[in-house]
């Protein structure tokens, strides 16, 4: 799952993100975040984004603050999908 928290009022911008998604082949669900800044920020605890969260089936959750380390998010993925 992916959630947008883009300025929407911005003309296009919708499509632009779906145009994107669509060329990288996504096949999880999207979502556009319909709240100000103030409330995420506060409500997620997200200075920055773009931020990573894995979540496991146990409700267990790891948050990546630079997404580009994908080998660790790659390991916290497979490590939560063992635990059953």
């Amino acid at each position: 799952m992916a959630v947008a928290l883009d300025d929407m009022s911005e003309k296009g911008l919708k499509e632009k993100i779906q145009k994107f998604l669509q060329a990288q082949k996504a096949t999880f669900t999207d979502l556009i975040l319909d709240e100000e800044q103030e409330f995420w920020v506060s409500k997620f605890g997200l200075p920055l984004y773009p931020t990573v969260y894995v979540f496991s089936r146990a409700g267990k959750w790891k948050r990546f603050k630079e997404p580009e380390n994908f080998n660790e998010i790659e390991e916290t993925v497979a490590k939560f999908l063992k635990v059953k």
